[in-house]
């Protein structure tokens, strides 16, 4: 099951950086300057992206606790009611 999800996601990975590359030499093929001008955005980009996940893993794990912490209080109602 995790192997599943793993090589699922390994994959769309490749697709995705694949794309990137293959988006690059397609700029870069047809115009030159506007392949600059979008490589120069790239840092931008990447800094965004990797904020984003770490605020978004951040938050899930937070999420997570939370759901624990809830579940714990509810199965304690629920023993003590019967």
């Amino acid at each position: 099951m995790i192997r599943d999800a793993i090589s699922e996601k390994l994959g769309a990975m490749f697709y995705c950086i694949s794309a990137f590359i293959a988006g690059y030499c397609i700029s870069f093929s047809f115009g030159w300057k506007v392949g600059l001008v979008t490589l120069g955005g790239t840092p931008v980009l990447i800094i965004t992206v990797a904020l984003v996940g770490k605020a978004l893993t951040m938050y899930s794990a937070k999420g997570q606790k939370l759901y624990a912490h809830a579940g714990t209080i509810a199965q304690e109602v629920f023993f003590k009611i019967f």
